[in-house]
């Protein structure tokens, strides 16, 4: 059938996903499908409505998430004291993507699918299969196992991380990469401060010839409380320091 409402194609697209999807082990939940990996991972297609769709046209896009069970179960890592559900939200998970970053470049982009009453919707159903298997199920294959998500979730989870899977090396490596770096971001807003009159928002040149905006007034503080927090998290994790 070539020609749907636009309530009929949106429902053939989640459908067409759940044929494709189901043999590869996803659960459906909504317009959502998720499964787990034995080896630690879990692998989210979540279907996002725009807030601006109507009876007769709706644009929709989808959320792409990987999550790391194992970690996100851990008390440790439960900053809110809540572990990871079953069957995740995309907000759950330890990366969240759009669809249309996982597209080969120049073709990034944050994409939205839109069906319509009357008009010919195959071609975006065609799309959205099209896109989900040659893209998001490639996405998926190359980060199936925790280790590959360290490059994906930052330094911080990427330490939790490392200390869960039992390597301390790297455990200690994400760790000093983390210190580096909000240590940068020290100086950097120390070297703000000298310069902030308050009103202004004029800009000014640092040590190294950068041009910083003024605007809001630096706060060195924040990040000498981060760079505790983040010892207080290696410790809690066993990180050597």
């Amino acid at each position: 059938m070539k020609y749907f409402t636009a309530a009929q194609a949106f429902s053939q697209t989640i459908k067409n996903l759940h044929i494709l999807l189901k043999p590869l082990g996803f659960k459906k939940k909504g317009n959502h499908f998720y499964r787990y990996i034995k080896h630690g991972v879990g692998q989210l297609i979540h279907t996002q409505k725009s807030r601006w769709s109507h009876k007769s046209r709706i644009s929709f896009t989808f959320n792409i998430g990987l999550a790391c069970p194992p970690l996100q179960h851990d008390p440790r890592f439960q900053e809110a004291g809540q572990p990871l559900p079953d069957f995740p939200n995309i907000l759950d998970c330890l990366v969240q993507e759009r669809i249309g970053f996982l597209l080969p470049e120049p073709g990034q982009q944050d994409i939205w699918f839109e069906v319509a009453d009357g008009a010919n919707n195959a071609a975006v159903l065609q799309e959205v299969q099209t896109i989900v298997e040659t893209f998001v199920l490639l996405h998926f294959a190359a980060h199936s196992v925790p280790q590959q998500l360290y490059p994906l979730i930052g330094n911080r989870h990427a330490m939790q991380l490392a200390a869960k899977l039992g390597e301390p090396e790297q455990a200690q490596r994400f760790y000093r990469a983390e210190r580096e770096w909000a240590q940068q971001r020290y100086h950097e807003e120390c070297q703000a401060a000298k310069h902030f009159q308050p009103g202004d928002d004029e800009y000014y040149e640092d040590e190294d010839g950068c041009i910083v905006f003024g605007g809001e007034q630096p706060d060195p503080q924040v990040w000498l409380d981060y760079l505790s927090e983040l010892e207080r998290d290696a410790a809690r994790w066993g990180v050597l320091t």
